[in-house]
């Protein structure tokens, strides 16, 4: 079979989603080639990957595959170019006949002829061993410039921004294909291959390669250059050359990285000493430095969440993820939801934290509350029980599973001895109380009863000082009690006494007093109660000089009462 007049088929090369290789011999000067007929019959497309191949072979590279001539037959677009007698670098993998340092030979030159290409603003988006050639003196050469970028690319050796969009950083996802045959040249396979999407984002995420007998640098180079975000890849070619080179990743640390590392280990020690003042301090010291720090964003969010700021925590998380996706912020994502009332997500969110951090008591104990909350009391019963008999020590456990049995049951469990229980601790006497009580002071005891929080485990004592009411009453009440129950007067369930008024109930709100950690909850009281003029939902953290104010009733709260302010 003679085409153009001048080229004579000798035999079929292969075939593939662009259509099929021959290959040919030129009849006037008896030369080899190979002749690659396209199924694209777009005269666009076709135009383009002419335009492209032409722009191409004027660099004359040594490791590109040269073009000589193309021709048309019948709508079909034919490119005769080098015919590459080694073969292709699949039918090597295939083969498994060959060194490693074979492998960083032709992975350095590779990089080197990319650099060249991206630095003329042209990418190949296709990079895979079918596309990458052997010349008869082992010469490798790139092919299947143009034609590659009309197929879109090969869904094993895509990035995931190049599976959702054509508009993404071209240098990155050569860049990334290029990793792929790294790691296949390196373990004759490509685990993307046939992979479900789900499976696909799975192993991309628990960065599952099976790649773990490899020298630990190899790895590394590997996992950098398919990172699935790809602001964490090598962000030019040159890179990755310069680190197979080195046989390292070169990491970058500058003066002001130290620095706010230095100062977020000391905030992340201050809010473990709940010295909050001196926690935003040493933060907003070290915000001044670099505003767009990941880690600082993480510990304003840890902080903000310690002390009940959930729309600050909520803002740093987002930033953070958007400096990392990657970050797993489950846990806080959840326990923001949780505050908000949002309950849709939390239990999602908390379970897929939990499969990563099996020990994570505050979490178990955040899920406790969600499921009381919520109403799934048998849940809540089932969880507390089972982490109580674990952790007799955790009086949050405990606690939870008595409110949550009684509300349910109206009674409390028999499976506990409680008298030897130990209820010392001021909530679970408080709740006690409450669940005793003869003559109820309430209507909805599940509106009274507290739910005892991870960070009350232990509750140490504070002086509180309430004073300058707006009655014109001065007076002062200071105490140090570690529940100061707050409701209508001539109830003597309360420590504090508001004028007996129907738009105050009996038990109306409460603060759990304790040093450096002092909130106030709402326990639905007949009107809202306001903390600094703003409305708290279920409870609030108190630090410094508050106002409070219940109907038309408003008091100063100091919640260090020890300290002039």
């Amino acid at each position: 079979m003679i085409l153009d007049n001048k080229y004579e088929i000798i035999k079929e090369l292969g075939s593939g989603g662009f259509g099929k290789v021959f290959l040919a011999e030129e009849l006037f000067s008896r030369r080899q080639v190979a002749i690659k007929r396209l199924l694209n019959k777009s005269l666009q497309d076709q135009s383009s990957i002419i335009h492209e191949i032409q722009f191409i072979s004027k660099f004359q590279h040594p490791n590109i595959v040269n073009y000589f001539h193309h021709f048309n037959r019948k709508n079909d677009l034919f490119i005769v170019m080098e015919y590459c007698e080694g073969g292709s670098l699949r039918e090597k993998i295939n083969s498994k006949n060959y060194k490693e340092s074979d492998v960083f030979e032709w992975i350095e030159t590779l990089c080197q002829t990319l650099r060249v290409i991206h630095n003329k603003n042209v990418f190949h988006k296709d990079i895979k061993p079918d596309n990458i050639l052997f010349s008869k003196d082992g010469t490798i050469k790139i092919s299947d410039f143009g034609i590659a970028n009309k197929n879109g690319g090969t869904v094993s050796y895509m990035s995931p921004e190049a599976l959702k969009s054509s508009n993404s950083n071209q240098k990155t996802i050569d860049i990334y294909a290029l990793g792929v045959t790294l790691m296949e040249l390196l373990i004759f396979n490509n685990p993307f291959r046939l992979l479900s999407s789900y499976a696909f984002r799975e192993m991309h995420s628990n960065r599952n390669y099976p790649i773990k007998h490899l020298p630990l640098w190899q790895q590394e180079i590997i996992v950098k250059a398919i990172n699935p975000d790809e602001k964490d890849r090598f962000q030019f070619i040159v890179e990755m050359e310069e680190a197979i080179k080195a046989q390292s990743i070169p990491i970058e640390f500058n003066h002001n990285f130290f620095r706010i590392s230095k100062l977020i280990t000391v905030a992340e020690k201050e809010i473990k000493l709940k010295k909050w003042n001196k926690t935003k301090s040493v933060l907003e010291t070290a915000k001044q430095i670099d505003s767009d720090n990941l880690l600082l964003h993480q510990a304003f969010a840890k902080y903000y969440l310690k002390i009940g700021d959930f729309k600050s925590a909520k803002k740093n998380i987002l930033i953070a993820l958007k400096l990392n996706p990657r970050i797993q912020f489950q846990k806080e994502l959840a326990w923001i939801n949780l505050e908000e009332l949002n309950y849709t997500t939390v239990i999602s969110l908390f379970s897929d934290h939990l499969r990563r951090e099996k020990n994570d008591l505050e979490c178990f104990n955040l899920l406790i509350r969600t499921y009381f909350e919520t109403g799934r009391l048998s849940e809540a019963i089932k969880l507390s029980k089972l982490l109580f008999d674990q952790h007799p020590d955790l009086p949050c456990f405990l606690n939870n599973y008595l409110i949550a049995f009684y509300v349910l049951n109206s009674t409390l469990p028999n499976d506990i001895n409680l008298k030897k229980a130990n209820f010392n601790h001021p909530i679970i006497e408080y709740n006690l109380s409450v669940i005793n009580e003869e003559k109820r002071t309430f209507k909805n005891i599940q509106d009274k009863l507290l739910f005892l929080n991870f960070n009350h485990n232990s509750i140490q004592a504070n002086s509180i000082v309430i004073h300058k009411d707006n009655l014109g009453n001065d007076f002062e009440f200071r105490t140090s009690k570690p529940i100061i129950k707050i409701g209508r007067k001539g109830f003597q369930c309360n420590d504090l006494e508001l004028d007996d008024t129907r738009l105050v109930s009996r038990r109306h709100c409460l603060i759990v007093n304790s040093k450096d950690d002092v909130w106030l909850y709402d326990l639905n009281g007949i009107t809202s109660v306001l903390l600094n003029e703003v409305k708290i939902n279920k409870k609030a953290f108190v630090i410094g000089v508050n106002k409070l104010k219940i109907n038309d009733i408003t008091f100063v709260i100091n919640a260090n009462g020890d300290k002039l302010l």
